[in-house]
């Protein structure tokens, strides 16, 4: 099966309510890879946990992701930030620039298979914070590089 084009992928992230800025490279910041692998990390622990069973998991998933991202630096002054999104042929692209929106709804994104699991970075690369699905349950993962 060929790999999603780099235009589907933006039209996802798009679609989610936030204004894609760009991909233009980021050499000097920690790599997509590197952030997934803190995100899927054995001793990652979660920032905030939310059952997929709950009846309005996926606005819970965005409100509590907002709360870790914003208190933990992760918006420039203009709520630009950095995403990457799951799924085939995302690794390949990198960061993507975006601009944070009012109306954006992460979670709800069509993703993985229907899970919410993207991982999103500061500008100066220092802060990382993402949703992974974890067994019955999503996790919202807030980390800082060192």
């Amino acid at each position: 099966m060929a790999e999603p084009s780099r235009e589907y992928l933006l039209q996802i992230i798009s679609s989610s309510g936030l204004t894609v800025l760009g991909t233009t490279p980021w050499p000097e910041l920690p790599t997509v890879e590197q952030a997934w692998k803190v995100m899927a990390g054995m001793e990652t622990a979660p920032a905030a946990t939310i059952s997929q069973k709950s009846p309005h998991a996926f606005a819970e998933v965005d409100h509590q992701w907002l709360t870790q991202a914003s208190n933990n630096s992760l918006f420039t002054d203009d709520g630009s930030f950095l995403i990457s999104i799951a799924g085939r042929g995302s690794r390949e692209i990198g960061w993507t620039s975006v601009k944070w929106s009012d109306s954006a709804d992460l979670a709800s994104n069509p993703q993985s298979d229907g899970d919410p699991e993207f991982v999103a970075m500061s500008l100066n690369g220092k802060h990382i914070c993402g949703v992974t699905t974890e067994e019955y349950d999503y996790w919202v993962v807030s980390h800082q590089f060192d």
